[in-house]
């Protein structure tokens, strides 16, 4: 345990040091626990952002007992003012993630709480001429509570930790330009349990572009 309150606190001391130059869209949007081989979840989801919307589904399928892995894919709409005139523009674009997470903890082992590390990346590119692609490590959190109804409501955190790359061309110089920092975002949601296998997630994104994310998903065991 000592191992552990150590390693979380470098990880949030880690997060403070870093930038928060660039964003990511995809969020988080399920909690702490992974799936088992032969369990699966499909999502519908949108975004609201600063200066973005993003819609975009979900596939998660579960590897083994305490490793699943999920992939996104859906369209980014991003205004920007033009750097000439100086009105607001829209572009839409494709926008492509995934993520592995790994159980460290789990309640059902009398742990205090779920949580788990995990791998992910995001591909952006609302303009032809800008793109975006980050690659880090997350830790999430999470706890499940039983309703009244018998449903079940789990509030989950992450910590996003990532490095991040764009690549643009610039209105008045030629050629390709391109930016590559350490990032990190923070994610704070709520899961609930709406029917049996029917979900409805929330979640606050706190990152370079504050967001809001909700969606519906379904659970198939």
């Amino acid at each position: 345990m000592k191992k552990f309150s150590f390693f979380l606190a470098w990880v949030l001391a880690l997060a403070f040091l870093c930038s928060t130059g660039h964003a990511q869209f995809l969020g988080q949007l399920n909690t702490a626990k992974t799936f088992e081989s032969g369990e699966y979840n499909v999502g519908a989801y949108l975004g609201a952002y600063e200066d973005a919307i993003a819609l975009f589904g979900q596939f998660r399928a579960g590897i083994s007992d305490y490793l699943d892995f999920g992939l996104k894919l859906g369209v980014l709409d991003f205004q920007w003012n033009h750097p000439v005139s100086g009105w607001e523009q829209s572009d839409a674009g494709v926008i492509f993630g995934g993520d592995l997470k790994y159980r460290l903890l789990e309640t059902e082992l009398r742990d205090p709480l779920d949580l788990s590390l995990g791998m992910l990346f995001e591909y952006s590119s609302p303009k032809e001429d800008w793109n975006s692609f980050s690659l880090g490590a997350s830790l999430i959190v999470s706890k499940d509570f039983n309703l009244q109804s018998k449903n079940t409501i789990s509030p989950y955190g992450r910590l996003n930790i990532r490095g991040e790359r764009a690549e643009w061309e610039h209105p008045w110089w030629k050629g390709e330009h391109s930016d590559t920092d350490l990032e990190a975002g923070f994610t704070f949601g709520a899961d609930l349990q709406i029917k049996e296998a029917w979900h409805f997630v929330g979640e606050l994104q706190v990152d370079e572009f504050f967001g809001f994310l909700a969606g519906i998903s379904y659970y198939i065991y």
